[in-house]
């Protein structure tokens, strides 16, 4: 047996490693245009997508009060994404009234779509369901 089937067979392993493809922008005002339709072919090394969200300051001295999101996306390593995770874990609580980081990591392609900008759109469905409960069952009786 020639060297012409282990050197295919080991092409074939080499080759059949597959890159992630992840969303990729850089402090976006939100989840639109650059966000969602720019897409990073990952290194090997690199299996997760990330979304970094800050909640912060507009970086103009005469308007000191208004804030805005900022997100980032990208491409990490498993590790990686653990650092930076532990790095904003602190800062990471989205309330409204305070500036705030979170980092969001996940698996697979195109994984990073959507980013969670705060709590408040989740208790407001919540309470939209429970409101809907009690007038369609009060509706039955």
């Amino acid at each position: 047996m020639g060297s012409g089937p282990t050197v295919l067979l080991l092409l074939g392993l080499i080759h059949s490693g597959r890159s992630l493809n992840c969303f990729v922008c850089a402090d976006q005002e939100d989840n639109h245009d650059k966000c969602i339709k720019t897409v990073l072919t990952c290194r090997l090394n690199e299996d997760k997508c990330i979304s970094n969200i800050e909640w912060n300051f507009v970086p103009d001295w005469r308007q000191v009060t208004v804030r805005q999101y900022y997100i980032s996306k990208g491409c990490s390593t498993t590790t990686g994404c653990d650092v930076r995770l532990n790095a904003t874990r602190d800062r990471c609580h989205r309330k409204w009234y305070n500036a705030w980081e979170c980092m969001e990591c996940c698996s697979g392609d195109l994984c990073n779509y959507y980013v969670t900008l705060g709590a408040i759109s989740t208790r407001l469905s919540i309470l939209t369901g429970c409101l809907c409960l009690v007038f369609s069952s009060f509706c039955a009786t």
